[in-house]
């Protein structure tokens, strides 16, 4: 009884090795498909910004691509340092030519809003100050346009570490 059961065991073996072995290949394959980094090449970014040699607080730098691709942002803290994020999962920038731009985060301005009975109400006139403030901060840009919509300030990033420190003056 047993040998009659072993040679079952054993022909079915045999007819589906093959099939088993394609099986197995594509596991591998597919386990593997998500290991390594893949996406575009890219160098972290870290530097610091001074305004007239004092510490850029509040700015937004950006490293936009010569070539075209994705812009890599970064806001400043209290002592002008930055670190750009290309995205959510990605520090750094694209590797080469950047233009990089410099501008000022204005304040954000507080909208009223008040909860009864689980509806949102909102206060109109803390939107339309806010949006007369956002008006007049995009018409009169503290820092200067030659450093943000017609910036001259470039880089080359390359893979690995990279510092740009930035010394604004005006």
């Amino acid at each position: 009884m047993n040998k009659k059961l072993i040679q079952i065991t054993s022909s079915v073996s045999r007819r589906t090795r093959p099939a088993i072995f394609f099986v197995l290949a594509g596991m591998l394959a597919l386990s593997n498909a998500g290991c390594g980094k893949s996406g575009p090449a890219t160098g972290k970014v870290v530097g610091t910004i001074t305004v007239n040699g004092n510490p850029g607080t509040n700015l937004l730098v950006t490293f936009q691509p010569k070539s075209g691709g994705r812009s890599s942002l970064a806001n400043t803290d209290s002592e002008g340092r930055y670190i750009l994020n290309f995205n959510a999962n990605t520090m750094g920038a694209l590797v080469g030519e950047h233009t990089v731009s410099i501008a000022e985060i204005p304040s954000p301005n507080r909208i009223e809003v008040t909860v009864e009975n689980g509806v949102a109400h909102v206060d109109p006139k803390s939107v339309a100050a806010a949006a007369a403030a956002n008006k007049r901060i995009l018409k009169k840009q503290p820092i200067p346009t030659k450093y943000n919509r017609q910036s001259t300030l470039t880089a080359k990033v390359e893979r690995g570490e990279n510092t740009f420190d930035f010394d604004l003056t005006f």
